[in-house]
């Protein structure tokens, strides 16, 4: 017979929930609310999109994407204004959530 591993003792630990204002949680609440802006969140000294935003951003600005707990997600730095520049010149609105 083959030796199974023992089932183990303690139930596994769930992960925890996303804080209420983790970025992702915080562009959960606003999308809905602005459908047609992109939204970018803060997040130390870079903006993070999510979602169609990050696929947006990819289209426009070449943005690599990346999944974060199953979520599309891209990003630039706080400091480029560059990106600004190019919603403002497409009449594209956005929201920037600092």
């Amino acid at each position: 017979e083959e030796d199974l591993p023992e089932e183990p003792t303690q139930p596994l630990k769930k992960a925890k929930p996303l804080k209420k204002y983790a970025p992702i949680n915080m562009f959960r609440e606003l999308k809905p609310k602005y459908p047609d802006h992109m939204i970018f969140i803060q997040n130390g000294s870079h903006y993070n999109i999510f979602q169609e935003d990050a696929n947006e951003g990819h289209r426009l600005f070449g943005w690599k994407t990346f999944k974060r707990s199953g979520v599309d997600s891209a990003g630039t730095s706080k400091r480029s204004s560059k990106f600004k520049d190019k919603l403002k010149s497409l009449n594209h609105p956005y929201l920037i959530v600092d």
